[in-house]
């Protein structure tokens, strides 16, 4: 290991530790310049893709609360499942009893 390599981990080490004892969580600084130059090309590389749930029973899409059947997968709003529940229906796909 050459010694450039060895002062980073030093550095790193003595940070972590300093911010264990003060007991704040850190991550750990034990990159190269070279691991943090691919850590970032990396990161560049990834495509996020926003995926909106659609509720079966009001045909929108859900904000806050998703109830997902467990036998079928079917999203349905929390309001939705609620109020499928209070009246005894079952899932609209496979009939499984809803269970909140």
């Amino acid at each position: 290991m050459n010694r450039k390599k060895s002062q980073i981990l030093l550095k790193g080490y003595a940070e972590f530790l300093y911010t264990k004892r003060k007991k704040k969580h850190v991550e750990e600084q034990f990159l190269t310049i070279e691991d943090q130059k691919e850590l970032e090309r990396t990161e560049s590389e990834v495509n996020i893709e926003k995926r909106a749930f659609i509720c079966v029973v009001h045909k929108g899409e859900i904000v806050g609360t998703v109830y997902i059947c467990p036998k079928c997968r079917t999203f349905y709003c929390g309001k939705c499942a609620k109020a499928l529940k209070k009246k005894g229906d079952k899932c609209w796909s496979c009939e499984t009893k809803i269970v909140l």
